[in-house]
């Protein structure tokens, strides 16, 4: 059983709402990072999402080196810390972009949305409302794998 850190802010880490389960997923296409955004290759492997690809989206639990035969990944429903790639506005549908980072969904199909960013650490309460991020920013993100 893997252990996560509740409500810890840092990439991969789930949040205590939504799935917190990650899911024992195939094999690892290339190295993977705890906290990037997956998708999935032509043969069934988890890779770094890019910005053509479509869902299904997961985000990376942990550290995996190339080719390892598992991978574990959180998927819909999952609230998860990610980077973002540019600004993005509380609530507002995300895509992939570069090496597993979202970015603001723009004019992109509805089959490439990710979910939604939800709000940077230290935010997202009565006292702290959720604010615009910027590139290189940690975010909460609410994997919904399509349109919302």
């Amino acid at each position: 059983m893997t252990v996560f850190p509740i409500s810890a802010e840092t990439l991969g880490a789930p949040e205590p709402i939504g799935n917190c389960f990650a899911e024992m997923m195939g094999k690892a296409a290339g190295a993977l990072t705890a906290g990037q955004v997956l998708s999935v290759d032509g043969t069934g492997a988890l890779k770094a999402a890019a910005a053509a690809d479509i869902g299904p989206f997961y985000v990376a639990a942990h550290d995996r080196a190339s080719g390892d035969a598992m991978a574990d990944a959180f998927g819909v429903g999952s609230f998860v810390w990610v980077k973002a790639n540019g600004t993005i506005i509380p609530n507002g549908r995300v895509v992939a972009d570069a090496n597993g980072t979202i970015k603001a969904f723009t004019a992109e199909t509805f089959d490439k949305v990710i979910g939604l960013y939800k709000h940077k650490p230290g935010e997202g309460d009565p006292n702290h409302l959720p604010s615009n991020c910027a590139t290189g920013n940690t975010v909460l993100l609410q994997i919904t794998s399509g349109a919302t």
